[in-house]
């Protein structure tokens, strides 16, 4: 699975429980460290927004005290409208 559609699956998955969005990532993947590249594994690493390429732009997100996956913020909603 490529960076892109990994980012996209994980933004599909917010509000899923994160033990079964990892299960389903990592069994897609050689590497699962991408996979942090968006999510916040800790407070201190959360982000409002994750930039991990030139052109992109994707809402961090992380793991609530339920074990869910939250977006920090929906960026998509956040960008003025062109």
């Amino acid at each position: 699975m490529q960076p892109r559609e990994l980012f996209r699956f994980l933004l599909s998955r917010v509000g899923s429980d994160w033990t079964d969005v990892h299960r389903e990532a990592v069994s897609q993947l050689d590497d699962e460290e991408p996979i942090f590249w968006l999510v916040a594994r800790n407070e201190a690493e959360k982000r409002a927004s994750v930039r991990p390429g030139e052109n992109s732009y994707y809402s961090g997100l992380y793991i609530d005290e339920n074990n869910g996956l939250r977006e920090q913020l929906d960026i998509r909603k956040a960008l003025p409208e062109s």
